[in-house]
């Protein structure tokens, strides 16, 4: 494949994880989500979900017998495994980062994207943390896509 342009774009996407409740795992000793499933009994699939915002901790549409905003059964067994509340794990404010997609294409030089020889020489050259630093301050003035 020729390639016509010296420029390659990069793309950098931010992965939003439930802060608090990976500390709250992570304090009970565990270093993954399945394995503390495994051992607090619960499917590993339900707090994966809950610490990727894969599935939220409170009912979003009616329910027989719950109400829209009540928490989930999973997000109850989860604070109750992890010896907290549903309101630590989950705050309101999560709600408007969880809907916050973070995704910065950039174009770069196609030397900048080449593997330097060493590690040392990356670090050296400082080019790639010029890059970041530059698109993040372009995306604090409204270039966020």
């Amino acid at each position: 494949m020729k390639i016509q342009d010296p420029v390659k774009p990069l793309r950098i996407v931010a992965r939003l994880r439930n802060n608090r409740l990976i500390r709250a795992r992570e304090a009970l000793g565990y270093t993954n989500a399945a394995q503390a499933a495994h051992a607090l009994g619960l499917p590993p699939w339900m707090l994966w979900a809950l610490e990727t915002f894969k599935d939220s901790p409170v009912f979003r549409g009616a329910r027989p017998g719950f109400k829209v905003g009540d928490w989930t059964k999973s997000a109850l067994r989860v604070a109750k495994a992890f010896g907290t509340t549903p309101e630590y794990l989950w705050p309101e404010e999560l709600d408007a980062v969880k809907k916050t997609k973070v995704v910065l294409e950039l174009s770069v030089p196609k030397m900048c994207l080449e593997p330097p020889p060493t590690k040392e020489k990356a670090l050296e050259s400082g080019v790639i943390q010029e890059i970041l630093a530059s698109a993040f301050d372009d995306n604090s003035e409204g270039g966020q896509k």
